[in-house]
This record gives structure tokens, C-alpha cells and sequence, in this order.
């Protein structure tokens, strides 16, 4: 399955600044022409309006995480799947203490039990961070981070690269003693005891993506944080290329199965 997992604030002139404290002001960044956007999804992306995905809009994008799970348990979506992520940011978790936690505590637990990170401060899941706990739980087969064309200076971690090299094209989480200070991650001063299955990691500038294999689904997160209230208006616009999607098919003695 491919999927194409939007953010709101990919459709801005500028970067957005974080706001804890209410919506971003228009000023700070603002939001792409209807036309501009519907020209990227349609030439970029290969979406047509007349034939919409199924799909789902989320208030925040770790919230796609959660859906996931759930799809997952339900049987509805079978990892590894490849993922094109649309964002200003890579959502990987850096400048944040949370890989840490994954590096050195939840790469230990067993497979079937990563998805369900707690909630303290420094190991919670949250819309920085999500693909990475999605990697470490082995759901993500592929993985492309598509940037705003005016972004410059990327957030992905070579730390969680093949090696630790970004050039490598290729993410592997690497697990390392319990209580490893990060700053020993980051000047490779402690040796990893084990490596997860690496996959393949692309970076393109919205500007440079090729639409590829069609998307099977379709994900738009508002992220109210970064986006200010006017890019609201484009989420309906984004919307015609989705659609609900189909109910789970009822299972033999399961509620609403035929008698």
C-alpha cells in the first residue's frame, strides 16, 4: 500500500513557527493560492478530483499514528507500507528527547508492543516525532520526505540513518544499551548491539516530486499549531481528492455479520 500523508503547513510561503499558545498569525506564514495547491496535488501528487481516495483529515499528525494501529489490529492495513510524507517538517523527532527513548528503551520491548508508547514527557508520541515511532514499530516499508520547496535547512537525523550517514539513503534504528547518554549516540562513542531492518529514505523538493505508483489512501493533518485559521480554507479544497473510506467488511459471528 502507498500512502500520501499531507500536512497543512506544507502549503505556506514560509515557515511555521510553532505557537503552543493559539494559531499562527497570517503574517508569520501564509497559505498557498487554491490554484497553486490543486495544480501540486494534481501534477505532483497524480490525484484526480474525479476519482478521490480514501482518506482522512486529523486534527493533529500524530494522530495518522493512532489510525494506523487501529486500521492494523482491525486487519484493514497490512505493514511494512511506504509512506510520502508532505511536510515542512520531517517529523522524525529532532531537536526533541524522544529518540533517545526509542534508541535505548523501546527498541528492547518486543515488536507487537511498540505501538503503545507512554505518555510521560520525553517518550510520548506527538506530531514530531511519529514516523519515527511508525519505523520502530516495523510498519513502514519505504519513505519519502517531501519538504517545502522553500525549506533549506532540513530536520532529519542522521542518527537514525544507515550508519548514522545520511547519504545512505537508507533509515535504520539502532538499538543501544539501556541508559546510553545521547550525546554518545551522536559522536558514536557507544557501539550499537542491534540493528533493525533498514528501508529506503528519499528527500525531494515539492518542486522535483514525481507522482510514482497511485496513492491507495490519503491522510491531511490541520496542525493548528503551525498553520494559521486562513490555511483552514484549503482543507476542504484538499478534501475533494479524498473520500470515506469503505467500512470494514463484518468477519463470521462478529456484530452485523449476516445470520
Amino acid at each position: 500500500m502507498r500512502i500520501l500523508d499531507i500536512d497543512l503547513d506544507f502549503f505556506l510561503d514560509h515557515r511555521p513557527l510553532f505557537t503552543p499558545r493559539g494559531r499562527p498569525g497570517l503574517a508569520a506564514s501564509a497559505p498557498w493560492e487554491a490554484g497553486r495547491v490543486r495544480e501540486f496535488l494534481e501534477r505532483r501528487c497524480g490525484l484526480d478530483a474525479r476519482n478521490p481516495l480514501p482518506g482522512r483529515t486529523v486534527a493533529h499528525h500524530h494522530e495518522v499514528f493512532l489510525d494506523w494501529r487501529e486500521r492494523i489490529a482491525r486487519g484493514q492495513l497490512a505493514p511494512p507500507f511506504e509512506v510520502v510524507h508532505v511536510d515542512w517538517h520531517a517529523d522524525l523527532g529532532m531537536g526533541e528527547p524522544t529518540p533517545n527513548y526509542i534508541l535505548t528503551e523501546l527498541l528492547r520491548a518486543p515488536v507487537a508492543e511498540r505501538a503503545f508508547p507512554p505518555a510521560e514527557p520525553g517518550r510520548r508520541l506527538g506530531p514530531g516525532n511519529y514516523l519515527a515511532f511508525a519505523i520502530a514499530c516495523r510498519w513502514i516499508g519505504g519513505l519519502t520526505y517531501v519538504y517545502n520547496p522553500r525549506r533549506r535547512d532540513l530536520d532529519v537525523p542522521e542518527y537514525l540513518m544507515r550508519d548514522g550517514d545520511l547519504g545512505s539513503r537508507r533509515i535504520q534504528l539502532r538499538r543501544f544499551p539501556a541508559g546510553t547518554p545521547f550525546e554518545a549516540i551522536l559522536d558514536r562513542s557507544v557501539p550499537p548491539c542491534a540493528l533493525e531492518p533498514d528501508l529506503p529514505f528519499q528527500m525531494v523538493g515539492g518542486d522535483d516530486l514525481e507522482p510514482g505508483a497511485p496513492f491507495d489512501w490519503i491522510y491531511l493533518a490541520q496542525s493548528p499549531d503551525y498553520a494559521p485559521p486562513e490555511a483552514d480554507r484549503l482543507i476542504p479544497l484538499i478534501e475533494e481528492y479524498m473520500r470515506p473510506p469503505d467500512p470494514p467488511t463484518p468477519t463470521r459471528g462478529s456484530p452485523g455479520a449476516a445470520c
